[in-house]
């Protein structure tokens, strides 16, 4: 299988996202609310200081203990709306179970919302009005996009092609879809995580017949290579699971050499270039609040 490569696709994006900024009258400015020590999740937040740092972005992290409450934090995330300076906020997931994620991440304003995690976002996203992309499904598309440039699919026609998406998110799965379809692809099935982990064999036939597959579960060896067609398959790898100093996904993606097709490797698949659609997502809102001021 030819393995797709997300950093010289993310390289590409941050490359074209630095001529941008040097040519805006206002420098970009993401504001992170980190809550926790989290290993990963400060991490993540390292990752996407250094990166963005590389174009010319600013950044603004605000690191809170887990005792911090809900309350605060969407007092705190009211203030960063009314910054001007700040063009675009997140909340690094995932937050102490005694905070409501849906809450919190409704309180970012939808023009500061650089995840695209909002839900009037996601609703614009879903009827084609969108001004910026969810970053998750949007680094899967270029992802495909690529695949296709490799002419992962030669023979099979695209209205004969089949999505399989293995999430425990409908919203995901929602998004995805609508993104797929958007490109015209028309047969995309869900399958939870945990339903795939109870009925493997059911679904494995199922797994033989995909033409994409997409999971996000975090599920080390969740399936490998003789559970996928032989040729014409693209796997999309969104797991990502810490072992230790390594990082490991869904896919156990060895013994390749009797598959024809393509896929995303954990580590330097999906995750770098979410990270660079990220930034572009704040970019844009930078670009948008300009247009907006004058």
């Amino acid at each position: 299988m030819q393995k797709i490569s997300g950093k010289k696709i993310a390289n590409n994006i941050l490359f074209s996202l630095q001529k941008k900024i040097n040519n805006l009258k206002v420098n970009p400015v993401l504001a992170i609310i980190l809550v926790g020590d989290d290993k990963a999740s400060h991490l993540y937040v390292k990752l996407k200081q250094e990166t963005g740092k590389k174009i010319g972005l600013g950044f603004k992290v605000f690191s809170y203990p887990d005792s911090i409450t809900e309350k605060f934090l969407i007092q705190k995330i009211k203030e960063l709306n009314n910054k001007k300076e700040i063009t675009g906020i997140i909340v690094q997931l995932p937050l102490p179970s005694k905070i409501d994620r849906d809450k919190i991440i409704q309180s970012v304003h939808p023009s500061k919302d650089a995840d695209g995690f909002h839900p009037e976002n996601i609703e614009k996203f879903l009827k084609g009005k969108e001004i910026i992309e969810p970053v998750f499904p949007s680094a899967i598309r270029r992802l495909i996009n690529e695949a296709e440039r490799k002419k992962c699919w030669k023979k099979t026609d695209l209205f004969q092609r089949k999505a399989l998406i293995i999430s425990q998110s409908l919203s995901f799965f929602r998004i995805m879809k609508a993104s797929l379809q958007k490109r015209n692809w028309k047969n995309i099935r869900l399958i939870k995580c945990q339903e795939w982990l109870k009925n493997k064999k059911r679904f494995r036939k199922e797994m033989k017949k995909a033409h994409l597959i997409i999971t996000a579960c975090g599920k080390e060896n969740l399936f490998q290579a003789n559970d996928l067609r032989k040729e014409e398959v693209m796997v999309v790898d969104g797991g990502i699971i810490k072992k230790g100093k390594k990082v490991k996904g869904d896919f156990f993606s060895f013994k390749l050499e009797n598959n024809l097709g393509c896929y995303s490797p954990v580590p330097q698949g999906v995750g770098p270039v979410t990270v660079a659609c990220l930034l572009k997502n704040v970019v844009e809102l930078a670009q948008n609040q300009i247009r907006e001021n004058n």
